[in-house]
């Protein structure tokens, strides 16, 4: 979520647990199946104000997604504001 918006997907679930198991975790696995082998998930999202997400959704990829192998990030920042630097996490499906 990157805006305080009513469409974002944040807004249909009550908690950030059910975000997670009902939002995050599905779309990462249709990524994952969507993926061939060799191919690379390059996924941008950052943690939001006090709502850490990224480290929680990083393991859960270790630990339903195995055959992703994590390769590190890449970052961007937006040219009028170069203090906020933004990642983007990639993975590689091996198999």
């Amino acid at each position: 979520m990157y805006e305080k918006k009513e469409k974002q997907s944040i807004h249909q679930y009550d908690n950030l647990q059910k975000w997670l198991q009902g939002f995050l975790y599905p779309t990462l696995k249709t990524c994952y199946r969507a993926l061939e082998v060799n191919g690379t998930l390059a996924l941008y999202i950052s943690d939001f104000y006090n709502v850490k997400y990224t480290d929680t959704m990083k393991d859960w990829i270790i630990n339903n997604l195995p055959n992703l192998k994590y390769m590190g990030n890449i970052y961007w920042w937006n040219e009028n504001n170069s203090k906020v630097i933004r990642p983007i996490f990639t993975w590689r499906k091996i198999k």
